[in-house]
C-alpha cells in the first residue's frame, strides 16, 4: 500500500499541474466578452503561426466581436490557417468565394477550398460541393473549368451557402458549445 501512495505521489510530481497557455487564456477572454485580451492573445499567436489562433481572428472579424466587422480582414486571418491545411477554415473560405464575402465572388476558388476541406472529411464542404458541381463532376478532373451555377427562376427560389459568420454555432475554436 505504501509503494502505491509513493507512486501516486512521483507520477503527481511529474505531471505537474495542469496549466492553461496562451490559447486557452484567449479563449476564456472571449467567452467572458473581455474582447480586447482575447484580441490581443490571439494576434500573438496567430503572428507566430497558430492556426487556431488564426482562426479565431477570422471569427471575431466576421462577426464583429471587440473589432469592425470587416470580411476582408477575416478572409486574411482565414486564408492563413486554411493555408495550414486547416480544414474548417478551408471550408469558411469556400464560403466567402462563393457568396463574394471579403473576396471577389470566384466560384473556381470556392470549390477550390470546398475540395481542401472535403478531402479531410469536412461534411459542410463535401455538401457545397455536391450542391455547386454538376452530376459527376467530383468524379471527373478537378482542374476541370468550373462554372456559376445554373439560378432558378425568382429571386426568392435561389439556396445560399450560409455567411461566414453563421457557418457553426459559436464558431470558435476551442468555445464550448
Amino acid at each position: 500500500m505504501r509503494h502505491a501512495i509513493i507512486a501516486v505521489l512521483l507520477l503527481a510530481a511529474l505531471c505537474g499541474p495542469a496549466v492553461a497557455g496562451p490559447f486557452e487564456d484567449a479563449v476564456s477572454a472571449l467567452e467572458r466578452g473581455d474582447y480586447a485580451t482575447a484580441l490581443r492573445e490571439f494576434r500573438v499567436l496567430a503572428e507566430q503561426g497558430l492556426a487556431d489562433a488564426q482562426y479565431n481572428l477570422g471569427v471575431m472579424y466576421a462577426k464583429g466581436e471587440g473589432v469592425p466587422h470587416d470580411y476582408a480582414e477575416a478572409g486574411k486571418w482565414f486564408r492563413m490557417a486554411a493555408e495550414q491545411a486547416d480544414a474548417d477554415a478551408q471550408y469558411i473560405l469556400g464560403v466567402m468565394y462563393y457568396n463574394g464575402q471579403g473576396v471577389p465572388q470566384d466560384y473556381a476558388e470556392a470549390v477550390k477550398w470546398f475540395r481542401m476541406a472535403a478531402e479531410q472529411g469536412h461534411a459542410g464542404a463535401q455538401n457545397n460541393l455536391g450542391f455547386i458541381l454538376p452530376p459527376g463532376a467530383l468524379r471527373s478532373d478537378p482542374r476541370e473549368r468550373v462554372q456559376q451555377p445554373a439560378r432558378p427562376a425568382g429571386p426568392h427560389r435561389r439556396r445560399r451557402l450560409p455567411t461566414a459568420a453563421r457557418h457553426n454555432g459559436t464558431g470558435r475554436r476551442g468555445a464550448a458549445r
